[in-house]
């Protein structure tokens, strides 16, 4: 799952890792990243029904996890790599929202500059 975020977020996502951030339940296969140097987000394999599924959360402070942005559900996605894509797309939509084209502009030409 680390690779497949790597590969589909690139750039994007940093400190990618296997596992959940401290403070919320571990569980058995996870993976945690962050999004524009900004937002944690993390997901985890579903572990009720089939356990093949994965859900996703952008972790807010507090520990809060949304899995559910802009009517459009984070969770019970398909290890499929189309529907982790719609999910990974998902999430970098409801960041890109959250930290605004100010902060959005700024993170872009840091990255050039650092090329």
């Amino acid at each position: 799952m680390a690779r497949l975020v790597r590969e589909h977020v690139g750039p994007r996502q940093s400190r990618c890792r296997l596992g959940r951030p401290q403070g919320l339940p571990a569980v058995e296969r996870a993976v945690t990243f962050v999004l524009y140097d900004a937002f944690v987000v993390t997901g985890a394999q579903d572990d009720y029904g089939s356990g093949t599924s994965w859900g996703f959360g952008v972790v807010l402070p507090g520990g809060v996890s949304v899995s559910s942005v802009l009517s459009e559900r984070l969770t019970l996605v398909e290890p499929t790599r189309e529907a982790l894509t719609r999910a990974f797309d998902g999430n970098d939509r409801y960041v890109r929202l959250r930290l605004g084209r100010e902060y959005l502009e700024a993170w872009e030409a840091a990255q050039e500059s650092s090329r």
